[in-house]
């Protein structure tokens, strides 16, 4: 079974291998289901790498 991802700004969940594009912060590696969330996350990291996990359960 393919692993799900959610995006850090909007919540949104999907899989893996339809992520828009990502981003390493810190060590960890987050995944956005669109631009537009990729560059509000890169505007304030912080606000949203308090998500423990990016990873939802499959």
């Amino acid at each position: 079974m393919e692993n799900k991802v959610k995006d850090p700004v909007c919540g949104r969940e999907f899989f893996l291998h339809s992520a828009h594009c990502s981003y390493r912060y810190l060590g960890h590696i987050y995944y956005f289901c669109s631009r537009r969330c990729l560059i509000t996350f890169d505007q304030d990291p912080e606000k949203y790498c308090r998500w423990s996990a990016n990873r939802v359960s499959n």
